[in-house]
C-alpha cells in the first residue's frame, strides 16, 4: 500500500463516509439509502491508488440470511455488488479474498470475498475489524449505548424489522415514518387495523407477533391522518425473518383494498421507471405474486433455494467465529 494511497483513502473516508454511511456503521444492513453510495469511497480509492483501508463496523444481523436475489437490471449500488437485500454478513465493504492470501487464524469476511472475487479486482486492502463480536450477538450483547443513525433507526430492535418492512416503502401504506417507532408499526387511514392483525397472525410468520394499533405519522406519508395498522413486534430474534414477513404484511394490506392500495411509481433512489416496490425486492416477482393475490408461501420455496445457494457462496469466508 502506498503512503499516497493510504493518504487519499483516509480523505475520502472523512470526506464521504460521515455522510453516506452514517446507518451502515451501526446497522449492517443493505436496504439503506447509503447502501451504493458508499460504494464510491472504496472505488474511489481503487481507481486512485488501489489501496484502502476499512473500518469493519457491526452488522447487526450478521449472521442472519434472510434474503431475496436481485434481477441483474433490478441491482444497484451494493446490492449490485452482491445481488442479496439482506446478507446477513456486512462488516467491511471489501476484503483480502481467497483464504490463501490471508493471515493464519484469520477468515476472509463472506462479502468482502465475493465482492473482490466475482467482481474480479485486484486490491490491496487493510481491514481493521471489531474486537470482542460473534456472529451470534446482537446489538444489546455489546452493553454499548446504542446511537440512534437517524430518527428512523431509533433501536437496535428497528433493525430486526427493517429489511422486510421497508418494503413498504414502494407502497402507499406508512411504514411508522413520523412515529416512534418506525417500521415497527405501519397502516392506512382505510385499514382495519383489528382484521389485518388477525389475517397476519393466521399467517404464522416465524418469530413474530401482530397486534392491531392506530397511529398519527407527524409527518411522512399521511401525516396528520389517523391512522389503522399493526404493530410487528419480533418475539423470537432467531426464528424471525423479516423479508417474509415484509411481504406478507404488504400482501394482507393489499388484499384488505386493492382499490385504495397503490405502488408507488414516482422516482425512487434516483430510479426512474420501475416500481419503487420492486427496486426493494430486487425483482418484480414479488409485486407481481402479491398482485394476483398470492401469498409469501407460494414464493418461499424459491427464497429458500436462492438462501441455501448463497449461504454456500458465504460460508467458507465468515470472519467472525459464532
Amino acid at each position: 500500500m502506498t503512503l499516497l494511497g493510504l493518504g487519499l483513502s483516509f480523505a475520502l473516508a472523512a470526506a464521504l463516509l460521515p455522510r453516506w454511511c452514517e446507518d451502515m456503521v451501526r446497522t449492517g444492513l443493505t436496504t439503506e439509502n447509503w447502501r451504493g453510495r458508499a460504494l464510491a469511497f472504496p472505488l474511489g480509492a481503487l481507481l486512485i491508488s488501489l489501496s484502502l483501508v476499512a473500518l469493519a463496523p457491526l452488522a447487526v444481523l450478521d449472521d442472519r440470511a434472510d434474503l431475496d436475489l436481485l434481477e441483474p437490471d433490478l441491482r444497484r449500488w451494493l446490492s449490485f455488488v452482491l445481488g442479496v437485500a439482506l446478507l446477513g454478513l456486512l462488516d467491511d465493504m471489501l476484503g483480502r479474498g481467497h483464504q490463501g492470501d490471508t493471515p493464519r487464524g484469520w477468515r476472509g469476511h463472506a462479502g468482502a470475498v465475493l465482492y473482490r472475487r466475482e467482481r474480479k479486482l485486484d486490491l490491496a486492502l487493510t481491514v481493521i475489524p471489531c474486537r470482542g463480536w460473534r456472529r451470534e450477538m446482537f446489538q444489546r450483547d455489546t452493553l454499548l449505548p446504542w446511537v440512534f443513525p437517524s430518527p428512523n433507526m431509533p433501536t437496535p430492535e428497528t433493525t430486526l424489522v427493517y429489511p422486510g418492512m421497508c418494503l413498504l416503502e414502494g407502497t402507499n401504506l406508512s411504514e411508522g415514518r413520523g412515529t416512534t417507532r418506525p417500521f415497527e408499526l405501519f397502516g392506512a387511514p382505510w385499514l382495519d387495523a383489528a382484521s389485518l392483525a388477525e389475517a397476519l397472525s393466521a399467517e404464522r410468520l416465524p418469530g413474530v407477533r401482530f397486534r392491531p394499533v392506530h397511529f398519527v405519522p407527524t409527518w411522512d406519508k399521511h401525516a396528520g391522518k389517523r391512522c389503522h395498522g399493526v404493530e410487528v413486534a419480533v418475539a423470537d430474534r432467531e426464528a424471525f425473518r423479516p423479508f417474509r414477513t415484509g411481504v406478507a404484511c404488504v400482501a394482507a394490506a393489499r388484499a384488505q383494498d386493492p382499490a385504495r392500495f397503490r405502488w408507488r411509481t414516482e422516482t425512487y433512489e434516483f430510479v426512474e421507471g420501475i416500481p419503487a416496490f420492486d427496486l426493494l425486492c430486487g425483482s418484480s416477482r414479488e409485486r407481481e405474486a402479491i398482485e394476483q393475490g398470492r401469498g409469501w408461501r407460494g414464493l418461499a420455496a424459491d427464497w429458500a433455494r436462492e438462501e441455501r445457494a448463497f449461504a454456500r457462496r458465504r460460508a467458507l469466508h465468515l470472519r467472525y467465529d459464532p
